[in-house]
């Protein structure tokens, strides 16, 4: 199976992510780290991406598409892959599509863990954590909480939690990926879960979806 996981920054995806590879042993797949491994280990094709990386360009999609499906080659495709972070847009889906239909006996599932941007803007920015222990907080749920309730030391915002970032990054997401929700909406391809609600209660409704289709 190939189980295509999409939601905005901070939805949880990752989370979701792994307590899917932990329960059902999927294999997790993600393009920055394909990438990565051919830069740092020098594997055939790594001077032109580095070449894109050290200039701060992206990568085509074509050859990201073609990195993906030969890692799935390599490891093999009748296994269990969980791709988190792909397809980031409509040229990489139409990609992937083209791909798939010359591959038989691939169970293909795309799902998307739908959340309040605001619910997530708010969760976000809410988030405290402590410079000495690493003890995460919330100033909301915790009452203005300045100190870490566990060591006592001070609690910090870190810059990627902060209003302007969360924000930036989620409008990014709108513009490029949020049209591939849609192309997949439209296509009855798409499997949506309320994102906004307690950890194991989303995770409950997938593993749900994913009995009976996982081999």
């Amino acid at each position: 199976m190939l189980l295509f996981i999409y939601g905005l920054p901070g939805s949880g995806k990752g989370t979701q992510s792994e307590l899917i590879k932990k329960e059902f042993n999927f294999i997790h797949l993600s393009t920055g780290d394909l990438i990565r491994d051919i830069i740092n280990n020098k594997r055939k094709g790594w001077e032109e991406l580095n070449g894109y990386v050290a200039n701060g360009q992206l990568v085509p999609d074509d050859i990201i598409n073609e990195l993906f499906f030969m890692s799935l080659n390599e490891k093999g495709i009748d296994k269990n892959y969980i791709i988190d972070g792909y397809p980031r847009n409509l040229n990489q889906l139409n990609l992937i599509i083209a791909k798939l239909k010359n591959l038989t006996g691939i169970e293909v599932m795309h799902l998307y863990i739908r959340c309040d941007e605001e619910k997530i803007i708010k969760r976000i920015t809410s988030r405290r954590i402590c410079e000495n222990c690493g003890a995460i907080f919330n100033i909301e749920l915790d009452k203005d909480i300045q100190n870490c309730k566990f060591c006592g030391a001070k609690l910090y915002q870190r810059v990627d939690d902060q209003y302007s970032v969360i924000k930036k990054r989620i409008d990014e997401y709108k513009i490029k990926t949020l049209p591939v929700i849609n192309r997949l909406k439209e296509e009855n391809l798409l499997i949506e879960i309320d994102g906004d609600r307690e950890v194991n209660n989303i995770f409950m409704d997938i593993i749900l979806i994913l009995k009976g289709k996982v081999k």
